[in-house]
């Protein structure tokens, strides 16, 4: 979570999303986030915290002074528009079909985005995820270890 905070504090202008696996408990990264200074709200449709459960425009907007973080699961961001969205931080590696629909939440319309992919076991899940990307024709542009 560190990593993500730390590209979260000096990269994202207004608003970001935090794609977890479906089954990651999305109050706890939110928590975790929060106790790192970042101003993070859950989408979890599933959570018995009302609190972050964030439906409306209003409440997931950001602004350049407090950017906000958007976590939320590969289940629960289908067909989701976050207009002030610049990166996409997607957890671990996912299927295809997730990816794509994760990363389609950023660069919409003809806006501009980052998708950022945070593996924790560096070695084996980055071959993974590069035969995975270049077997959708996509190329990644940089690593980074944190």
């Amino acid at each position: 979570m560190e990593g993500v905070a730390a590209i979260f504090a000096t990269a994202v202008p207004k608003m970001a999303l935090l794609v977890l696996p479906a089954t990651a408990p999305v109050e706890r990264a939110v928590h975790d986030l929060r106790a790192l200074g970042i101003n993070a709200f859950g989408l979890d449709f599933q959570s018995s915290d009302r609190r972050n459960a964030y439906l409306t425009r209003g409440n997931l907007a950001g602004t350049e002074e407090n950017p906000a973080l958007v976590v939320a699961t590969t289940a629960s961001l289908r067909g989701i528009d976050l207009p002030d969205l610049s990166h996409v931080f997607i957890w671990g590696v996912v299927d295809a079909n997730s990816y794509v629909h994760a990363s389609g939440r950023v660069g919409r319309f003809g806006r501009r985005g980052r998708v950022v992919s945070v593996l924790q076991d560096e070695r084996r899940q980055r071959d993974r995820y590069v035969r995975l990307l270049k077997s959708m024709g996509l190329i990644p542009t940089k690593f980074y270890r944190l």
